[in-house]
């Protein structure tokens, strides 16, 4: 089984210190919500974030979903063979059913997220409260490969080889900028580059899946 983790992912719902900020209040109503109940989103709350601790790596569900798409689309997932985690900023951890098929409109993707986020039950996504070093723990795979620019770069033939066995995790970043906590890194069993280039986390996802496709038959 490979186990994919998108960790420390810029998905949550408003922080209670933003409930009263304009453009929150402002996207609360055009949705009949609360704005405890809403995501935080820097397309929209993009000034009322400044006030908040790591803003930077915070508010991106969009670019959780575009990840979340590259895993759930490929052979290895679609058979059963792959478990997807989301684990947020703020420690939650959403774990997905297998074989489950999440939205491709990133309107339904938001709407499910704010859904199961604000404590409301979905039959195919169960939502703890967790640290990623916990949720490795869980897990207990054989091996834990991070991918990271700042990782060792690595032909895939070299990090498939050494690395990958019949119970992997992969971790890769939901954040849209930066590095790993220590939290992740002291759990890794190595962090490896794919390329020279910062890549977006779909686009690694995407490519490294087929890579393990394409060469565990090999080994």
């Amino acid at each position: 089984m490979l186990h994919i983790v998108l960790a420390e992912s810029a998905l949550e719902l408003v922080p209670q210190q933003l409930w009263n900020e304009r453009s929150v209040l402002a996207s609360a109503k055009s949705k009949g919500k609360h704005p405890s109940q809403i995501l935080l989103d820097r397309s929209l709350h993009h000034s009322a974030m400044l006030k908040l601790k790591d803003s930077l790596r915070r508010g991106r569900p969009d670019l959780v979903h575009q990840a979340v798409l590259a895993v759930t689309g490929t052979p290895a997932y679609l058979r059963g063979e792959a478990k997807l985690y989301i684990h947020t900023y703020v420690n939650l951890v959403i774990e997905v059913a297998e074989k489950t098929r999440l939205p491709k409109t990133y309107f339904r993707f938001q709407g499910l997220m704010e859904k199961v986020l604000s404590g409301q039950k979905e039959e195919l996504l169960i939502v703890k409260e967790m640290k990623v070093d916990e949720l490795i723990d869980q897990i207990g795979a054989e091996s834990v490969i991070g991918f990271s620019r700042r990782g060792t770069l690595m032909e895939p033939e070299e990090w498939v080889s050494r690395y990958v066995k019949d119970n992997t995790v992969f971790v890769a970043g939901g954040f849209p900028r930066g590095g790993f906590s220590p939290d992740v890194t002291k759990k890794l069993n190595t962090m490896v580059a794919i390329h020279e280039m910062s890549l977006d986390t779909h686009v690694v996802l995407a490519r490294v899946i087929y890579d393990y496709e394409r060469l565990r038959r090999r080994v």
